[in-house]
């Protein structure tokens, strides 16, 4: 007994506590072991048999629950240890156990657990070593039959054994049989290359997968390290952007495509050769992911969302693709307008379009082109009010000479949004056009010049010119 002031622990009968003197109360519990003590033994014993019968009906109840789960276990157990062709007394036990129980749904759920599971531990028992051909052939007959015997007896009985599980346990039984196989051959065979064709054929989940891959990584260590030299050769500088080394790593991506097979011998099997491969493909995705967090927060939605496409097409990992096309959706719904798409309510000398362009050996998705035969150019579009914001590209045309002046300004209304200051064929005036629209219903581009006379012919143009809403 522990005293409730000081913490004591006290003899469980006594009244005071021996540390502070404090009085002590018994606890109901306390009382009741006391009372417990104070029956006669005869008493006692009888209470003790009681809880004693009262645990042994709790686990006989348990066991005629369960009975009919063990029933089958058994059954299973005794026909696959006792199988031969038309041996199906176990099953006829086993049907006439599911048909007295048709009712009971949990116990139905128990037994299809317990079947299951053991149909499952007779096909992963198959996958072991053979001392030769016949040996294996044997135990892969024997599992089959029993397999496909039991399907067929109870029609595929999804508390035995049903249509997804037969059909899924007898390829994985297939495919290792296959696989061991060509193990067999392949050791049995003095012939290098020949030994070399059969242990490719080895699938990973083989128990003889590791010693396969062994010799066959052997027999390619050369031409794979040659391979994997050359891919790490193809980035020797740590000074590039983050633009730069995707590029790197797509190229890298390429190189092993391109050289998975070398003189006949299939390089991509190997576990080097896939740890490579899984390396690369991560690098990208890392390096892609970087880069359109950075343009997005710059705004420019196309040129990620177009990165995000390139690279889905190189990509063949089922798992990254689907990442990737989730961020290609994620881009697709942030995607800005294009100017040269909406209404134009005035023009001079102007033109626009939203095809590819080249332009000074640059590729452009869309443009405004701006000629001039010595009057103002100009091209007002309507937008409505729909947009916060306008980005853009000044680009001056390849024979723009030195003396020719002008400037690109955009204004709304009397309202000045832009102004490029004097164009030069040096480039010297400010190229990015990134306007915050405020409610503009029109919103005008024009170039304005002091220069006089006939048709020039030079081009002035404003590239990939979009809007955000």
């Amino acid at each position: 007994m522990f005293c409730n002031k000081c913490g004591t622990k006290n003899e469980l009968d006594a009244k005071y506590c021996e540390n502070c003197g404090n009085k002590l109360e018994s606890k109901k519990t306390n009382k009741f072991l006391e009372k417990f003590k104070a029956l006669p033994k005869k008493t006692k014993l009888a209470m003790g048999g009681v809880i004693i019968l009262v645990g042994l009906a709790m686990l006989v109840l348990f066991i005629l629950l369960n009975e009919p789960v063990k029933k089958v276990s058994d059954n299973l157990d005794e026909y696959y240890a006792n199988y031969k062709e038309n041996y199906v007394k176990d099953l006829s036990q086993i049907k006439n156990i599911l048909n007295d129980e048709k009712d009971a749904q949990d116990t139905l759920n128990d037994i299809k657990k317990t079947s299951n599971s053991k149909i499952k531990a007779w096909v992963k028992n198959f996958n072991a070593n053979y001392k030769n051909r016949d040996e294996l052939d044997q135990a892969y007959k024997k599992i089959k039959e029993i397999l496909n015997t039991i399907y067929e007896y109870y029609n595929g009985n999804q508390y035995i054994l049903g249509t997804d599980l037969y059909q899924e346990q007898i390829t994985l039984l297939s495919n290792l049989y296959s696989s061991k196989v060509n193990y067999l051959y392949g050791l049995n065979t003095n012939d290098e290359y020949a030994k070399y064709t059969y242990f490719e054929r080895v699938i990973e989940t083989d128990c003889y997968y590791k010693e396969a891959q062994k010799y066959i990584e052997d027999y390619v260590k050369e031409e794979l390290n040659r391979v994997l030299e050359d891919l790490a050769n193809i980035i020797t500088s740590e000074d590039l952007t983050k633009e730069e080394l995707l590029d790197k790593y797509l190229e890298q991506l390429d190189y092993l495509d391109k050289n998975k097979v070398v003189n006949n011998v299939d390089l991509s099997n190997t576990d080097k050769y896939k740890e490579a491969l899984e390396k690369v493909v991560n690098n990208i995705m890392d390096t892609l992911k970087e880069i359109v967090k950075e343009l997005e927060n710059k705004v420019d939605y196309n040129k990620a969302y177009n990165l995000v496409t390139q690279v889905i097409k190189v990509i063949k990992d089922e798992e990254k693709q689907k990442e990737l096309e989730e961020l290609k959706d994620n881009l697709e719904e942030k995607l800005p307008d294009n100017l040269v798409d909406k209404l134009v309510v005035g023009y001079v000398n102007s033109y626009d379009a939203d095809y590819e362009v080249t332009i000074n050996k640059e590729k452009y998705q869309s443009f405004i082109e701006f000629s001039f035969n010595g009057k103002t150019a100009y091209r007002t579009y309507r937008l409505n009010k729909n947009y916060k914001r306008f980005k853009a590209t000044l680009v001056v045309g390849d024979n723009w000479p030195a003396d020719f002046k002008g400037e690109i300004v955009i204004t709304s209304g009397e309202k000045e949004l832009f102004r490029s200051g004097e164009i030069t064929s040096e480039g010297n005036f400010k190229k990015d056009i990134d306007i915050i629209l405020d409610d503009v219903q029109e919103m005008k581009i024009e170039f304005i010049t002091s220069n006089d006379g006939g048709n020039s012919g030079y081009y002035l143009y404003i590239v990939e010119p979009y809007l955000y809403k």
